[in-house]
């Protein structure tokens, strides 16, 4: 039965109002086709060649029966959305480097905000959070940068924080004990991992979230701790061990159990399958990002999903808790059924959202028509009572990944710390830059300073990308005053004898990636015999050249792409 509207521009532009409503991913002939049967869209193949007889088709291969997933105590159904980043690694705005840039604590906010409105929420961290760039950025700068980052971690909305390897690395044994103080400002951290000299917990090893009366119990899993700066001081205890001492410690009568950190793929997986009370894990993405996947063992073991990279994406599972916590979150049924579900309940949602049209609306089929809703409505009828009848005794789930992307940008309620913390950043860059650089009091001396001597070396810079593209960049995304990204599209930004201050006197002069970007401070040079240029090495390269932001960095061909030197340079190796 296929809908119309009769011509005119008032039928015409209420039937394009309520389509433009349901998105463009809710096309006419999908709605139709959903609410009034197939018969409604159908497609000519007058056009097209004749399709082959069925005799020239290969034969179908047999049809393998599916698992039979086992059923535990029936209790009523409880949705429950569990939202997760991880290895977000102190990027607090979406960075233009990488091809798509996504990410951000205002997107991520605004992302929860809609998901908040519907659904029943808790929002996590697996770790890795708080600093990017270790091997180039000094001890006090890296717990600067975490500080700022925890702030905006807690005000976004994280109800568990399990820090990892890096972020204890960038806020020391100190820094944990003031986030446990309430000294620093952070989202409740836990571990059930890390110990100190003394054999106790360094940080509580569970936690309790009450979500629209539910409750949840989360589990600390943070992995080895790699800095030598804490070796000897803090050591981790046998994950399996330490996972069923901390489920042991959780009050009885939860909803669900959670396990989240920063553990390896197979202590995840060993976990998983040795811990029957853990319901669902959720991880970093370790070296690779994995699909969600179910450990191997001789029983049901509980879902395991990973996060993306950088917190570009949210980790969503959605979840309809049909059981008691003796069984384990599986994904199931398949995942497009689970669209269809959503689909069918947004879209009976937005009808019943849309205002009545006046008696004198002269359209013969409307959206709030009693027949539309009703088969509407009887579609989502259909699916719940199948959902129902696949979730009896079961806690089953669908994954998704959501990309922080441009339709999120907008007003954001952590606007404000957003700017405080850039304008710290701002702040502490510029009085790094009037630190003065080793032994002597000298500093950046700018392109324009080195090509009075280097003129052949110059002219191959300015052929680079670091001379061309690194800044216009910047400018064609009207980012040139972000302290998130001047530092690797500049010159000695937040350096000792470098500039702080985004003047446009400092960004006319120190703006792209000038000869001292990867030779050091060369004021002085030569008169002064302290001040010579630094040896590359790929170390000198990767405090931008990192993974998120440039995936395929090759040390040798990008610096051969790179050089002022001519011909093949020489490949130094790179530091420890």
């Amino acid at each position: 039965m296929p809908i119309h509207t009769p011509a005119g521009p008032m039928g015409t532009s209420r039937w394009g109002s309520w389509t433009h409503r349901l998105g463009s991913r809710f096309a006419v002939c999908t709605v139709s086709g959903m609410l009034w049967g197939a018969a409604g869209c159908t497609q000519s193949v007058d056009d097209g060649p004749e399709p082959p007889a069925l005799s020239a088709l290969p034969p179908l291969p047999e049809a393998t029966a599916p698992a039979i997933l086992p059923r535990g105590p029936e209790l009523d159904a409880r949705p429950l959305t569990v939202t997760f980043v991880g290895e977000v690694r102190g990027e607090i705005a979406p960075c233009g480097c990488p091809t798509l840039p996504y990410g951000g604590f205002e997107r991520r906010e605004r992302l929860l905000d809609r998901l908040r409105a519907r659904e029943n929420v808790i929002h996590l961290d697996a770790g890795e959070t708080l600093v990017k760039g270790l091997i180039t950025l000094p001890p006090k700068e890296r717990a600067e940068r975490a500080t700022d980052v925890l702030r905006l971690s807690r005000d976004v909305g994280v109800q568990v924080w399990v820090p990892g390897p890096s972020d204890l690395l960038g806020l020391g044994v100190d820094g944990l004990q003031a986030v446990m103080d309430g000294r620093l400002p952070a989202p409740p951290a836990i571990s059930a991992t890390w110990e100190g000299a003394d054999g106790a917990l360094l940080l509580p090893g569970t936690r309790v979230i009450e979500a629209d009366g539910l409750r949840v119990g989360v589990v600390g899993l943070s992995a080895a701790p790699t800095a030598p700066e804490v070796t000897g001081i803090v050591t981790m205890r046998e994950p399996i061990e330490a996972a069923r001492t901390a489920v042991a410690s959780l009050p009885e009568g939860l909803d669900l159990v959670v396990a989240v950190g920063s553990v390896t793929d197979d202590q995840a997986d060993e976990v998983a399958a040795a811990v029957p009370q853990i319901g669902l894990m959720l991880t970093t993405r370790g070296i690779q990002a994995d699909e969600p996947r179910t450990a191997e063992g001789p029983k049901q073991a509980p879902l395991i999903v990973e996060s993306s990279d950088r917190g570009r994406y949210l980790s969503v599972v959605r979840m309809r808790l049909g059981s008691s916590t003796q069984m384990p979150v599986v994904a199931h049924p398949a995942r497009h059924r689970w669209k269809s579900f959503h689909t069918a309940k947004e879209q009976v949602d937005l009808m019943r959202s849309l205002p009545e049209l006046p008696d004198n609306q002269d359209v013969e089929v409307d959206a709030r028509d009693p027949r539309r809703m009703a088969a509407a409505e009887a579609v989502l009828a259909a699916q719940e009572s199948r959902f129902a009848e696949e979730g009896r005794g079961r806690n089953i789930a669908y994954v998704s990944s959501i990309p922080l992307a441009e339709d999120l940008d907008g007003d954001t309620r952590i606007a404000g710390t957003m700017e405080a913390v850039k304008s710290l950043r701002e702040d502490r860059a510029a009085t790094t830059a009037k630190e003065v650089v080793s032994e002597a009091p000298h500093g950046y001396a700018a392109a324009s300073a080195c090509v009075s001597c280097h003129t052949n070396e110059f002219t191959r810079w300015t052929y680079t990308d670091h001379a061309r593209a690194a800044w216009s960049s910047l400018l064609k995304r009207n980012e040139t005053n972000n302290v998130e990204c001047v530092g690797c599209h500049s010159t000695g930004f937040g350096q000792p004898g470098g500039f702080g201050e985004l003047s446009s006197a400092n960004l006319g002069r120190y703006k792209a990636v000038q000869c001292e970007a990867c030779h050091g401070p060369l004021v002085g040079h030569p008169e002064d015999s302290r001040v010579a240029a630094r040896p590359i090495t790929e170390a000198t390269c990767l405090g931008c050249h990192d993974e998120a932001n440039s995936p395929d960095f090759d040390y040798e061909s990008y610096l051969r792409r790179a050089t002022c030197q001519g011909g093949a340079p020489e490949v130094l190796p790179s530091a420890p």
